[in-house]
């Protein structure tokens, strides 16, 4: 039964194979500018969404049907060339639709070896950074003319 994926790395549990998490975090928030005021408290003012991140760590493990050593090569070749990479949890496209995110930071802790010295287990604590949205570029053009912001050439 698949449980998510993030971009071609499929999360999922079966009979024959456990690829999954068993945590998930996000943080998220606004941005906010404070404007000094002589003689008088700071002004706050919303300026925007905050970046989103996710914090997702994840044990690979070879006796339940997996390759470590194949699947953080996998993450690794996608966080070190910028690929941007759909997340979906239980179906749920998180960031929402269009939604497309970087791996940030990948901390890999190989665990077990065998008798070769190839990994047997290992964990895989994942940071990703939502990049885009479906509406980024409208919410962009839309905060740009709200601004009177031109572009000069």
């Amino acid at each position: 039964m698949q449980v998510g994926s993030l971009g071609a790395t499929v999360f999922e549990v079966s009979d024959r194979l456990v690829r999954t998490f068993a945590e998930f975090s996000e943080s998220f928030g606004g941005r906010i500018a404070t404007h000094e005021v002589a003689l008088a408290r700071p002004i706050g003012e919303f300026v925007g969404p905050a970046a989103r991140k996710v914090s997702i760590p994840i044990t690979l493990n070879r006796q339940l049907g997996v390759s470590p050593i194949d699947d953080i090569a996998v993450l690794q070749e996608a966080a070190e060339t910028g690929r941007l990479l759909p997340l979906t949890i239980a179906g749920r496209v998180i960031g929402g639709p269009g939604a497309l995110w970087s791996i940030e930071q990948a901390d890999v802790n190989h665990r077990a070896f065998d008798a070769r010295g190839d990994s047997i287990i290992s964990d895989v604590s994942l940071s990703l950074a939502l990049m885009r949205t479906a509406d980024t570029p409208a919410a962009l053009s839309s905060t740009v003319a709200k601004s009177g912001v031109t572009r000069e050439r």
